[in-house]
């Protein structure tokens, strides 16, 4: 049995592919495997991923019908025999002494979860990321605070909610019975390692460590018309609101968190390429329900400290300057 198990998604990936399997197989500690799972890939992906297996026993090819990440990364884990469990995209790669490092810092722990820095890069320009707490060892109240910090991901302090820069213990992990929700395509890590949080009892934060290279692809999902984003905000809402501690700074903090998606799918709406479908997401959004119940409930002084103009004009039903805001977007 490896030591580690790294999960690797791969879904018409041959552009980067070869990159990102390289920098695992260079690791500079060796006892590891790669779970390969293409997921219905229609490119040279799965020739690509065979030519590694063949060549190194370590890399393993699985295929499964076309089903999303959050369905490749569930498989991934359900398969996954080593002591500790990564993430690592098709798209990006990795240090070489990553595994190395992060196996250090968790065995020295005794952490469930290890979160570490990462780069973001685009366009050839790299910046270095990392979470927003000293490097340590969180445990109790501490280990409560990050998790917190973790549900609204747009405060100023938080850790990242990528699966990319998380080295966990499998045991912990799959202890849980939580999995990815694959109706979920677009924050479904948010949704995912908000739970897993919650439910650990010692978090190590490297963030003195940037190990993951994340390459900003504008193709991707993630910078593009999303449709049913606005759904999926509310789904997590709900599943959040379900599954976590009905503790009041936890309350507050979903409200926020599904305040602070209204936002960004105000903005996907503005992508739509049709006009009737930016104008239906549009009213979908204004006229929620639970956004509004939200909005309605906050006191005027917390309102503005949260949202500033928009709180105001959600909270006067100004929905038409609300519509103006985003529809100039569109130009």
């Amino acid at each position: 049995m490896s030591m580690i198990s790294v999960v690797v998604p791969v879904y018409n990936a041959k552009a980067s592919l070869r990159k990102c399997l390289d920098s695992l197989a260079q690791q500079t500690y060796g006892d590891f495997e790669v779970l390969l799972i293409d997921d219905g890939s229609t490119d040279d992906s799965p020739e690509i991923c065979r030519e590694y297996s063949l060549r190194d026993s370590r890399f393993r090819l699985i295929t499964q019908e076309n089903a999303g990440p959050a369905a490749a990364r569930n498989t991934g884990m359900e398969l996954a025999a080593g002591r500790y469990v990564t993430f690592l995209d098709s798209d990006d790669y990795v240090e070489p002494d990553m595994l190395e490092l992060l196996l250090s810092r968790a065995e020295e722990s005794q952490a469930d979860i290890t979160v570490f820095g990462y780069y973001l890069e685009k366009d050839g320009v790299s910046k270095r990321m990392a979470p927003a707490y000293a490097p340590g060892v969180y445990r109790g109240e501490a280990c409560r605070s990050l998790s917190l910090d973790m549900i609204d991901i747009h405060t100023k302090k938080n850790l990242p909610p990528y699966c990319g820069v998380r080295f966990v213990r499998r045991d912990f992990l799959m202890g849980l019975g939580l999995r990815m929700d694959p109706t979920i395509y677009r924050s479904e890590d948010y949704l995912f390692w908000v739970q897993v949080h919650f439910r650990a009892e010692c978090v190590c934060v490297a963030s003195d460590l940037a190990l993951y290279h994340y390459i900003i692809n504008a193709a991707s999902i993630t910078h593009r018309y999303v449709k049913g984003y606005w759904n999926m905000a509310r789904t997590i809402h709900s599943h959040l609101w379900r599954g976590l501690p009905d503790e009041q700074d936890v309350r507050e903090r979903l409200d926020n968190m599904l305040v602070h998606r209204s936002l960004i799918a105000f903005n996907i709406a503005a992508k739509a390429a049709e006009q009737t479908v930016f104008r239906a997401d549009m009213e979908e959004i204004l006229h929620d329900p639970e956004l509004k119940r939200i909005i309605d409930g906050w006191p005027v002084k917390t309102g503005l400290e949260n949202q500033k103009a928009f709180y105001l004009l959600m909270r006067l039903r100004l929905y038409p300057v609300v519509q103006w805001r985003y529809k100039r977007k569109r130009k």
